[in-house]
């Protein structure tokens, strides 16, 4: 019978959706719930370019319905989808609590609600907001950015050097500024990638203050002062914080949580308490130190063969090994860095660029995350 075992999902990016895919498609007499704060998945990593760009790219080619486009063909007693929040967790009753005051009750679970960020909470949706505003906060933010004559973003990594980059080439009469707490961009990657990313970033126009960091900002869109711990102010009409994450967790029980906010699990994915059965942690949310999108296929495919070995008892346990993988960083259409494998940072050439983040690339972002729209 459809639905032996009742497996729930919490979360619908990436590895949320995802596992349950790849549940459904190889373990039988299975129930999947998925649980998100959103009706809809987001190619967040298509951000800069349509916060920049707002013509790039329509709305709907990095939205899509979730139920809809990836668990059409499944029947009521395998899939089911539920738009809500998880508001607490009880791993001993096994039952997760949501926002519309349900009660769900599960075998097994599986942890995958990711992070937000400073920019986020802001109303810039690098990422996806908490709450279910998704197309709102994009023409929100891409109103401001318009209305905004000087731009400041605040970071040193990917996210602030690919912003940058995407505003200085789509409003090239915005003075845009980036401040760096580290004394050099992109810090993961090696010196020959942060050499190459400045002297881009200058050649499009754009400021980079280097070793200085941001005391208080503001952060409503309307131009205001931001202090630096040189003791210098800077008038800026939006401040953009692209730095740092903060993992969505306010459900989970503080014992299952690092001192960062981070669900603790295993290299089997498997959360790491002996008290805890049954619950796994997946992508952004875990403290697992290899967080990058290229990564979540590997997790994904670990994840659901120890879920396999669980209801099975067949097959081996599996265990998730990070791999030096490949990490792009576009600064603009035209130029960008990586760090691919063994080969550290190099310069990509523009035609690469253009394809990577063109519209080609979204529409390999179903390979590349081994999602597929039914």
């Amino acid at each position: 019978m459809p639905g032996e075992n009742h497996i729930v999902v919490i979360g619908g990016s990436f590895g949320g959706i995802g596992v349950a895919q790849n549940v459904l498609a190889s373990i039988p007499n299975v129930k999947i719930t998925l649980i998100n704060t959103s009706k809809d998945w987001y190619f967040n990593i298509a951000a800069a370019r349509i916060l920049s760009k707002p013509n790039s790219t329509p709305l709907d080619k990095i939205i899509f319905p979730i139920k809809d486009n990836f668990f059409s063909k499944y029947s009521a007693t395998q899939f089911e989808f539920i738009h809500a929040t998880a508001t607490s967790l009880d791993t001993k009753a096994k039952t997760v609590t949501l926002s519309t005051s349900q009660s769900i009750t599960y075998d097994y679970l599986v942890i995958a609600t990711g992070s937000h960020t400073a920019a986020v909470v802001s109303g810039i949706p690098f990422k996806q907001p908490i709450t279910d505003t998704l197309h709102d906060s994009i023409q929100s933010a891409q109103t401001r950015i318009a209305n905004a004559s000087t731009i400041v973003i605040g970071g040193s990594g990917a996210a602030a050097i690919e912003m940058a980059g995407e505003l200085a080439e789509g409003y090239p009469n915005k003075k845009v500024t980036v401040i760096s707490g580290s004394a050099r961009l992109l810090p993961v990657l090696g010196e020959k990638a942060s050499a190459v990313a400045l002297k881009r970033l200058h050649k499009l126009g754009v400021k980079v203050l280097l070793g200085v960091r941001v005391l208080e900002n503001n952060q409503s869109g309307k131009k205001g002062p931001i202090e630096l711990d040189t003791g210098k102010v800077i008038e800026a009409d939006l401040y953009i914080p692209a730095v740092g994450v903060i993992p969505n967790n306010s459900f989970i029980p503080p014992a299952l949580l690092d001192a960062a906010g981070y669900l603790i699990t295993s290299p089997e994915q498997t959360v790491s308490s002996p008290a805890v059965s049954g619950v796994y942690g997946i992508g952004d949310i875990t403290n697992n130190p290899s967080k990058m999108a290229s990564t979540i296929t590997q997790q994904i495919a670990v994840t659901v063969a120890n879920l396999k070995n669980d209801i099975e008892k067949t097959g081996t346990r599996k265990a998730f090994k990070p791999e030096k993988t490949t990490l792009v960083i576009p600064i603009g259409s035209k130029g960008g860095v990586a760090e691919m494998g063994d080969f550290g940072g190099i310069v990509l050439w523009s035609w690469l660029v253009s394809l990577i983040k063109g519209n080609f690339f979204i529409s390999l972002a179903f390979t590349i995350s081994g999602l597929k729209k039914q």
